[in-house]
């Protein structure tokens, strides 16, 4: 039956490519983008996993637009159970030199390195590979990430622009991460500088504490006694919160997806439905000579069926392919795992099988 089948398929080899083509561009764009969006929630867990202390931000908004009262900062320092709360100013990348960056897709960030040395940690996500980071009291200098140094081909000693302003580059940081590599890192007062923020406002506080595992402790008696004037987030409930995003985001690109496999199975649907037709002179010979209605509807479902698998393999290579394409010219990492190409694979076989039923039932 599945030789007699495969033989059927290959009678109009156009039509048939049609359909498997359509089969092959579903799976390949659910592969393709539902693995750039699992790639995109591994690379914020890793990044989130190392983040250390309390991030204090406005209580709505984004610390790169909201504004934060530096008074706070005192407020903070003397809170139980904290270490140090170090200022932060963020601010969007307009241009570097005479490359000028789309909102949004580079970031400058002030540190008070001075607030910084007084706890354990180095303040930056990630780890410095070439030179040294900031320290207190350092002015016009900057820590720029690797993927601001590969793409303009800076170095240690090298000066760069940022927004008209002339800066030297004294480190480069790696942060395993292409979204938090295309960051400068500078002083808190070059920041305030460079982005015009106001000298009385900060973007966030990183607030280290005395005992790490008092974290969830220390968030809720904040959150509980500051209600309104800011929130404090753990690296647990970033994790989440990104994860709650990225999962619906995740949904949306299924959904999208979707949309082109079906167009797909309506594809099988009318390959099907014009092989019977074309068919019924032999269809009616085959039951001639002994066929049942059950047997000539096997023959047919089995032709769609292999339709979606052969369509769902192709389907899946192409998907490695381009999430390939796309890691490699916009460093986006695609995260392609066994389970993925699994349910996209029984998806292409369950697309064939529905296409089939149909025009089985016709043929029989």
């Amino acid at each position: 039956m599945i030789s007699v089948s495969f033989k059927n398929i290959q009678r109009n080899k156009v039509r048939t490519f049609l359909a498997l083509l359509g089969i092959m561009i579903g799976v390949a764009s659910i592969i393709s983008l539902v693995s750039i969006v699992d790639g995109l929630f591994a690379q914020v867990q890793d990044v989130v996993g190392q983040v250390q202390g309390i991030r204090v931000v406005k209580s709505s908004g984004d610390p790169v637009f909201a504004r934060l009262d530096s008074s706070f900062e005192q407020t903070l320092d003397s809170f139980p159970g904290v270490r140090v709360a170090v200022p932060q100013v963020m601010g969007p990348i307009g241009s570097i030199d005479s490359t000028t960056y789309t909102f949004g897709s580079a970031r400058l960030i002030g540190i008070d390195f001075s607030k910084q040395q007084q706890g354990r940690s180095t303040g930056i996500v990630g780890e410095i590979v070439e030179g040294r980071l900031l320290r207190g009291g350092d002015a016009g200098v900057a820590v720029i990430g690797k993927g601001i140094k590969d793409s303009l081909n800076k170095f240690v000693g090298s000066s760069i622009k940022i927004n008209g302003e002339k800066l030297k580059v004294i480190g480069v940081y790696s942060s395993g991460s292409s979204l938090l590599d295309s960051s400068v890192i500078v002083s808190i007062s070059d920041a305030r500088n460079i982005l015009s923020f106001p000298s009385d406002k900060v973007s966030a506080f990183n607030v280290e504490l005395i005992n790490p595992e008092d974290t969830a402790l220390v968030v809720d008696r904040l959150n509980f006694q500051f209600k309104g004037d800011f929130t404090a987030v753990s690296s647990s409930d970033l994790a989440e919160q990104f994860g709650d995003i990225l999962g619906s985001f995740r949904l949306l690109v299924l959904a999208v997806a979707a949309i082109s496999s079906i167009v797909a199975g309506v594809g099988i649907i009318n390959t099907m439905l014009m092989s019977v037709i074309e068919r019924f002179s032999e269809i009616g010979v085959l039951k001639a000579i002994g066929w049942t209605n059950y047997s000539v509807m096997k023959m047919i479902i089995f032709e769609s069926v292999l339709i979606g698998v052969i369509g769902g393999i192709l389907g899946i290579f192409a998907g490695f392919f381009v999430g390939f394409l796309i890691g490699t010219f916009f460093g986006l990492n695609a995260l392609i795992t066994l389970p993925l190409i699994l349910q996209v694979f029984a998806y292409a076989v369950f697309l064939g099988l529905v296409g089939g039923i149909y025009p089985a039932f016709v043929a029989s």
